[in-house]
């Protein structure tokens, strides 16, 4: 599926990338043929312990910008160069506001139960494109039970607080309904490439 694009120029893939928004093929080809550049980038500037957070926090910014350039700009036909720049103007603060070195790892980023190393950061790209599309509700819901491992009964007791009224075997039904509903949010080329089964 990627490798079938890997002759393409990277203008053209930005230009298909904006013809097919609902495809991730064209950003993931992108993704491969700079990836190394942008973790050795940021190798000169992290340190060790920090780069795999940061790697998924600069793609994530990256894939936003990627979105919106213009495949006929210059910026497009040195793509590589336009990349190094952008990544250098995340770290400190030129693109989306506060730098990225002075900003706390966020808690989805921390290494628990998932060692980013392992998780490509196209993949959290859309993940997380797919989890700002879900209700509030499920959300919120499946974060806590997924990434954060609170219990339902927690769940629960955290939601009367807020004046929310679920018994637990209604937030088991909310967590599926969640991962259900995450899944088919996301591309069916990205579910094809990295997921192998469904939730």
């Amino acid at each position: 599926m990627v490798r079938g694009l890997a002759t393409l120029t990277d203008p053209e893939l930005l230009h298909l990338q904006k013809q097919n928004p609902e495809a991730a093929r064209y950003f993931i080809c992108l993704f491969c043929r700079h990836e190394q550049t942008i973790e050795h980038h940021l190798q000169q500037t992290v340190l060790p312990s920090e780069l795999p957070q940061r790697l998924h926090q600069v793609w994530q910014r990256l894939h936003r910008q990627l979105g919106q350039l213009d495949p006929r700009s210059a910026d497009a036909t040195n793509l590589r160069t336009w990349l190094i720049q952008q990544t250098s103007a995340i770290l400190q603060g030129g693109v989306e506001g506060s730098p990225l070195l002075a900003a706390p790892v966020s808690p989805l980023f921390s290494t628990g139960s998932l060692s980013l190393a392992r998780v490509s950061p196209a993949l959290v790209c859309f993940l997380l494109m797919g989890l700002e599309r879900l209700p509030g509700d499920l959300r919120f819901i499946v974060l806590l039970h997924d990434r954060f491992h609170w219990s339902t009964s927690q769940i629960a007791a955290q939601l009367k607080l807020d004046g929310y009224i679920l018994s637990p075997s209604e937030i088991t039904e909310k967590v599926e309904e969640a991962r259900q509903r995450l899944f088919q949010e996301l591309p069916a080329d990205i579910r094809a490439l990295y997921l192998t089964t469904k939730p």
